[in-house]
């Protein structure tokens, strides 16, 4: 949380709208954003890169979560039905431009966040106070999707354990595909 200075600097209004996770590192580059223009900026993201979607959703930007997730899908769905491989390439090309422009669309749902609440007051405490309120990421996408995979590593080691085990108790007659029921004596007592 950010107290309201005497005078609120551009610097102020990004530490309150972003919060405190990686505040450092999103300053240096919306600065550098202000210092450019209004253009759309290149800058790498690691987290957007690896993370796509996951990394929207941790900094609250939801409509592009959404957008991803359709994209995803529809490339799921294009590898699924045999398209050739150039075309699923070319839909990848939306994740790798957003690993390259995520700081600057960040950066852009910042400033519209800090112009919302300059536009809902003029009194400096309660534009901080709003931009605190939004602010930040949602720290739960990493103990949900965390838990997620550990539950996919989990299963994925498990259920083939499991199934291994329980085929070779059971036998087949190839002419019907019936499992074979045999007694054995010795099981009985």
């Amino acid at each position: 949380m950010i107290d309201a200075p005497k005078t609120l600097s551009s610097s102020d209004l990004y530490k309150a709208a972003i919060g405190e996770k990686n505040q450092a590192y999103y300053l240096v580059r919306f600065e550098k954003f202000d210092e450019d223009g209004a253009r759309f900026h290149a800058s790498w993201n690691w987290s957007a890169f690896f993370f796509t979607g996951l990394w929207a959703l941790y900094r609250k930007m939801y409509a592009l979560f959404f957008a991803i997730l359709a994209l995803v899908i529809i490339v799921n769905m294009a590898e699924k039905i045999n398209t050739p491989s150039w075309v699923v390439l070319l839909l990848y090309l939306p994740l790798l431009g957003f690993a390259v422009y995520g700081n600057s669309i960040y950066y852009r749902k910042v400033k519209a966040q800090i112009a919302n609440a300059q536009a809902s007051s003029t009194d400096d405490r309660k534009i901080i106070s709003r931009l605190n309120a939004h602010s930040g990421v949602h720290s739960w996408t990493l103990y949900i999707f965390g838990a997620v995979t550990v539950i996919g590593i989990v299963a994925a080691i498990a259920i083939p354990a499991y199934q291994k085990n329980s085929a070779s108790k059971l036998e087949f007659d190839a002419t019907t595909a019936k499992p074979i029921i045999t007694e054995n004596p010795a099981e009985k007592f």
